[in-house]
């Protein structure tokens, strides 16, 4: 046994001893929350929630995962000691901590109602674009036999469970705004489960799918690490993730589907180049961005990621990126080509495109928003006798002069969408900003186009998407979180312990309730406008804080061993912050030993 082996043994039983210990606690952890969330009836006891406490265990759950994971990064490299014990560990705990959570009660998230119906109504052979609930609720009575309006009626009543999850289904108003690939894993949630069959088992079904998803991600992020030589216990950051778990396992939120395609995309990307047959050699980036394009159809956030991944394919293979390209382009449109058939009045209302609600998400909707809201703020017109915010530097006669050089509407204009052009200002403000961030990577991917730059650059376009989202809500946030392992600075694993902050604004919310409807505007107004501060603002300082740290003039310190015959050191190898498994003998003894500075 070698030297590094034998350092690696010796690491490696306290080293899955802690995870042991870690692991159990968080388990005990989940079940406590598990436990809690039969408390969160739907439309009961707002004032008795325990969302504190729910948010102290999860707090508590946070930072145990950020000892383990601390444990895990000390590791730069495979080792052929107990790898496969903390691997089996990190991947067993992870399946158990799903499994706790999989008959749990969403907690303070309802979005699971309009997954359901949607998959009743394809499954009903109608278009779940075509009519929103509200419309179904309007026309739905009065619609004739084979009309879209009647046969959702109908089905709104085939069973008690389903008329309950009808009538639960929030924004009634707006159709709905998940994509192809999404409805047809709520369609298939709706197969498999009898409309007869109680509330409780709907939802179950519905979760279980979506953590085969998840855990989808996980196995796939070990391929990863596996192919980059990495430890495949770093999966970890995935695995035992308590937003991860909070929003999939318990609350049941859709982007799963997403994250598990846009990790199978990049996963099949980073193999391109490598010492394999022609024939694979052209699959894979065909597959890579069939999978991108089924990301797209699960949830629309992936496309961001479209010209970063297709600098990477340019980069790599150079023409033949052309057609990887028109598969990505084939699938959306074959994803789509079934919703398109033309809108068909229906008793005198028209029916939606698949874009509608999406739509009027990107053009309205704004919550827990920190960067957005400061550039919003600065943007909107003065607001009559009330005082801007403390933050809000630009001068009122210049945001007046703005809104009417823009052709916004009079000065007097006083309509109920007075501020909505802030609004749409603030979103073209921030998407140029993430176009600068996304052209600057692509630079970066194009100069170096290897598999570490664009993982890197992936969590990079992904996590600045969130924070420049006028809607950052912390399930969004998974989007980014099976890649931030490869990305150097470990301040973002900050982000998924603050994000579960946003909670709090319904504790505000229920805390207000008695004291009428101006009690809780004021409650809303202190979260919106004051805790969000104390959500961003220690992972902005320890970002800045570990930037700078990163840029200081360091000592390199090279293995003694590592010294020629004539005393020279030789060069190091260029494995960036990513290490290697297997050191070639011939350069001397491994690292571990004492070392030498120059």
């Amino acid at each position: 046994m070698t030297r590094r082996q034998g350092n690696h043994g010796a690491e490696a039983g306290p080293g899955r001893r802690r995870l042991r210990r870690v692991g159990v606690a968080l388990l005990l952890v989940y079940g406590a929350v598990a436990w809690l969330s039969f408390s969160f009836r739907y439309g009961e006891g707002h004032r008795e929630r325990p969302i504190l406490l729910v948010l102290g265990l999860l707090t508590l759950a946070w930072a145990a995962y950020a000892l383990a994971l601390a444990t895990v990064l000390r590791r730069r490299e495979r080792t052929c000691g107990g790898q496969g014990g903390r691997l089996l560990l990190v991947v067993g705990f992870a399946a158990a901590y799903r499994l706790v959570l999989l008959p749990s009660v969403p907690i303070q998230e309802i979005d699971y109602y309009r997954y359901l119906w949607d998959g009743r109504v394809l499954l009903a052979g109608v278009s779940p674009f075509r009519l929103a609930p509200a419309e179904v609720d309007r026309l739905g009575p009065s619609a004739g036999e084979g009309a879209p309006a009647g046969v959702l009626w109908r089905l709104s009543r085939s069973s008690e469970a389903v008329r309950t999850i009808f009538e639960r289904v929030h924004h009634r108003e707006v159709p709905t705004v998940y994509p192809p690939m999404a409805q047809v894993v709520f369609a298939a949630s709706a197969l498999v489960t009898p409309a007869g069959a109680p509330l409780w088992a709907h939802v179950l079904v519905l979760k279980a799918i979506l953590i085969g998803f998840d855990l989808g991600t996980l196995l796939l992020l070990v391929l990863l690490l596996r192919r980059l030589n990495l430890p495949e216990e770093w999966s970890l950051a995935y695995g035992w993730c308590p937003l991860v778990l909070k929003e999939v396992a318990n609350t049941g939120h859709l982007d799963a589907i997403a994250v598990f395609f846009t990790a199978l995309a990049i996963t099949c990307l980073v193999g391109i180049g490598g010492r394999r047959s022609r024939g694979d050699e052209r699959a894979r980036p065909r597959l890579g961005m069939a999978a991108l394009g089924l990301a797209v159809l699960a949830k629309s956030y992936p496309i961001i990621l479209l010209p970063l991944v297709s600098t990477f394919l340019a980069a790599r293979i150079r023409r033949r990126a052309v057609v990887p390209l028109l598969v990505f382009a084939a699938v959306i449109a074959a994803g789509y080509l079934p919703f398109l058939a033309g809108p068909v009045a229906d008793g005198g209302e028209s029916a939606h495109h698949p874009w509608s609600g999406l739509g009027t998400f990107l053009s309205r909707w704004q919550k827990n928003d920190f960067l957005f809201m400061l550039v919003h703020e600065n943007l909107r017109p003065p607001l009559g006798d009330r005082p801007d915010h403390w933050f809000v530097v630009v001068p009122a006669a210049w945001r007046s002069s703005l809104h009417r050089a823009a052709g916004f509407g009079p000065p007097g204009w006083t309509g109920p969408d007075r501020h909505e052009p802030a609004f749409l200002l603030a979103q073209a403000v921030m998407g140029l900003v993430l176009m600068a961030l996304v052209a600057r990577w692509c630079v970066r991917v194009a100069r170096r186009p290897g598999p570490e730059e664009l993982l890197r650059s992936v969590a990079l376009v992904l996590v600045w998407g969130w924070l420049l989202s006028s809607t950052p809500h912390p399930w969004y946030l998974t989007w980014c979180i099976p890649f931030l392992v490869f990305e150097r600075r470990r301040s973002w694993f900050l982000l998924p312990g603050l994000a579960m902050a946003y909670y709090l604004r319904f504790a505000l919310e229920y805390h207000a309730l008695g004291g009428g409807e101006a009690a809780v505007e004021a409650a809303l107004h202190r979260f919106d406008y004051g805790a969000v501060w104390w959500e961003y603002l220690p992972f902005f300082a320890a970002l800045l804080a570990e930037s700078c740290w990163s840029q200081r003039p360091r000592r390199r310190t090279i293995p003694s061993g590592w010294r020629n015959r004539s005393g020279r050191v030789p060069q190091l190898p260029s494995d960036g912050a990513y290490g290697r498994a297997n050191p070639d003998p011939s350069e001397g003894p491994a690292d571990g030993v004492e070392g030498s500075t120059v």
